[in-house]
């Protein structure tokens, strides 16, 4: 009987084939992966734009299923060997006329419905690149991060989060020259423009300044690393794409590539030692993650410093510039599935 049984779940997911793309239509790289990917076997799920969607989930006798429709086409959770989870939007573009308190109302309830229904889902035997779970896990977390780059035998700068200006002081004090760093990435204001800080040099004198910013916000403080080159790393799989960022080639992008100097500062690729992508696939493994796109630093002395990993980086400007054939990666991670 057990035999039996393997073998039927065995033949159960050798019949998936579909690919669910969680995704927003603000996000640019989702069409060259979809190039690769096979159109009849492929469903587009943009969440920023939830009415024109028919989702339904169902639990039933100890299963939980789910379905999505739209005008022309359905996917059913059976039939579904891969989900690529690419940045969904969180904000509704169509719900017609309805009031702000009602819209908001709404998009709250959408949010809380599919977080529920992706959480249901995992794993049940399909592949995530990435599930949100585990993304949600890492992507704020630096300091667990950090603490499983160390383990993983990766250089990592020290670091304290705190809003305790006593215990800032003495963490600048100690390490001398220090960077300040935000929990998240950039978001957009009411009028659409980015929001966010960058990465930014702090002293003493910054931290006194600005104490009673301090106590309403924690901050990231870490020890500064110097630079020779910045490393872009995305991980597909067991693929590893590593690009180097000239960014002390310009003033504008010395203590933040994201800066951007397209100009003057070059992006070519970059072959990482083995050791280093054997320890950074093990860090992938650890947290559960299948992509990643992962800052490095290379000190003035050779040194490879892990700073962070975002489980939904961009990497469509690394391929543009480099070649680096980072869609086809992903595209044939979700053809083979599960």
């Amino acid at each position: 009987m057990i035999g039996q049984e393997f073998v039927h779940k065995k033949g159960d997911l050798a019949m998936r084939s579909k690919i669910l793309v969680v995704t927003s239509s603000e996000v640019s790289d989702v069409e060259s992966v979809l190039n690769f990917l096979p159109r009849e076997d492929t469903f587009v799920f943009k969440t920023d734009y939830f009415e024109n969607y028919g989702v339904t989930q169902e639990t039933s006798s100890g299963t939980d299923t789910f379905s999505i429709t739209d005008d022309s086409s359905r996917i059913e959770s059976s039939d579904i060997s891969s989900i690529w989870y690419r940045r969904p939007g969180k904000k509704q573009q169509g719900m017609g006329d309805l009031e702000l308190a009602d819209k908001q109302y709404a998009e709250q309830e959408v949010s809380r419905f599919l977080r529920a229904l992706w959480n249901s889902q995992y794993p049940h035997n399909v592949l995530w690149v990435n599930h949100p779970y585990l993304s949600w896990k890492i992507e704020c977390n630096k300091q667990l991060q950090i603490k499983e780059a160390c383990k993983a035998g990766l250089d990592v700068p020290n670091s304290i989060v705190t809003n305790d200006h006593e215990r800032a002081r003495d963490f600048l004090s100690k390490h001398g020259a220090c960077i300040l760093k935000t929990f998240g990435t950039f978001s957009k204001d009411e009028e659409g423009w980015p929001m966010g800080v960058y990465t930014t040099p702090i002293t003493l004198q910054d931290l006194e300044a600005n104490l009673d910013e301090l106590k309403l916000c924690p901050v990231i403080l870490q020890s500064y690393i110097p630079k020779k080159l910045e490393l872009r790393v995305t991980v597909v799989g067991d693929n590893v794409f590593a690009c180097a960022i000239h960014s002390q080639d310009s003033d504008r992008t010395k203590h933040d590539w994201r800066k951007y100097d397209f100009t003057n500062v070059r992006h070519e690729i970059f072959e990482l030692p083995q050791d280093v992508k054997d320890r950074l696939l093990a860090c992938m493994r650890t947290w559960g993650l299948k992509f990643g796109a992962i800052d490095m630093v290379i000190t003035p002395d050779d040194h490879y410093v892990f700073l962070e990993v975002n489980p939904a980086g961009q990497w469509g400007w690394i391929e543009d510039l480099t070649q680096l054939p980072i869609a086809e990666a992903i595209a044939t991670l979700l053809k083979n599935g599960h």
